[in-house]
């Protein structure tokens, strides 16, 4: 969805290159902006907004309910040692890829663990990493702007301080059907926010964990991006197993 998507998360005081962080929920896109803290902005094509909404909030909720899952299989992966995943079931019988492609990430032959020897694949991975930490760095603590538009008309702002006090603007004459478009994005918005935060600590608790497995001296700079790939893989896959069931419903 972020391809081409309507949500926009607008950073302050960020160039450009350092506003493209990668949205791990593949639904927002983040751009440089002018206000003093960060601006969320839906802005969905009419006729469908309902539905958009719907969508980007199924893909945010699909990713926070499969957090702990994540979790716990890593967790019993890295207990294994990084033994045989045969046994192992992920969400539905046989899907364990992400687990194999962290066995071969994380296997000494697969890359030299020289100093400054790293493949393109592993740096962009770090970089990743690294770039979504500053991304959730910077909204962290700073208050929610939520901005909703359908086709660029503006419906209405809300503004939720870090203390929760939340103080909404409409657009006069507003119905009730773009009131509950603006009321969506605003969900979608803090659900997003909590999502990022669980998963920026799920990163870093992965990490630590895969350390054990990895020489001392150069582990961290292999076991960050190690778990940004297994995390941001696993997530997707139960992504794309909650479209499914949509579909199949």
């Amino acid at each position: 969805m972020a391809a081409d998507s309507p949500f926009y998360v607008y950073l302050p005081s960020a160039a450009e290159a350092d506003a493209q962080a990668p949205d791990v929920l593949s639904v927002w896109q983040t751009r440089p902006g002018v206000e003093p803290g960060p601006v969320w902005e839906v802005n969905v094509a009419a006729a469908r907004e309902r539905a958009t909404l719907m969508e980007a909030g199924r893909r945010v909720r699909a990713a926070e309910r499969a957090i702990p899952a994540v979790a716990d299989r890593l967790q019993w992966w890295v207990r294994q040692d990084a033994g045989e995943m045969s046994s192992f079931a992920g969400p539905t019988a046989g899907q364990n890829e992400a687990e194999r492609q962290l066995a071969a990430w994380l296997a000494p032959q697969a890359e030299s663990f020289a100093f400054g020897t790293f493949s393109d694949e592993l740096t962009q991975a770090l970089s990743q990493a690294r770039r979504f930490s500053e991304l959730v760095s910077r909204i962290v603590g700073q208050p929610v702007l939520v901005r909703s538009r359908v086709e660029g008309r503006g419906l209405g702002q809300t503004r939720i301080s870090w203390t929760g006090d939340a103080r909404t603007v409409g657009r006069p004459g507003l119905s009730q059907s773009d009131r509950a478009v603006h009321v969506e994005a605003v969900r979608l918005a803090l659900a997003t926010y909590q999502a990022w935060l669980r998963i920026a600590t799920l990163v870093s608790v992965s990490a630590a964990q895969l350390l054990v497995l990895l020489p001392s001296g150069i582990g961290m700079l292999r076991a960050l991006p190690a778990a940004w790939r297994y995390v941001t893989a696993v997530l997707a896959e139960y992504q794309r197993l909650s479209s499914n069931q949509q579909v199949d419903h």
